[in-house]
């Protein structure tokens, strides 16, 4: 087992860059863990696809996302 005393400041430099990266990685990796799709194996119940078919269908698509974040002050 080595020393930090018995480093050179190069290799001390060397571990404190591999243990940064080591945290950035391990941090990335769990900020992506949180943007998989939590219902990605599951399915839609008949009348919900139904629904959405049919909303699909229609002429009717909602208000543009601009008006509503406008509507709602942001």
């Amino acid at each position: 087992m080595t020393l930090v005393s018995e480093l050179t400041v190069e290799e001390l430099q060397d571990v404190l860059r591999l243990t940064l990266k080591e945290l950035i990685d391990e941090a990335i990796e769990e900020r992506l863990g949180m943007l998989t799709d939590p219902d990605e194996d599951l399915e839609l119940r008949d009348e919900v696809a139904a629904s959405l078919d049919e909303y699909l269908k229609s002429d009717r698509r909602g208000d543009d996302a601009d008006t509503v974040f406008s509507d709602l002050g942001l």
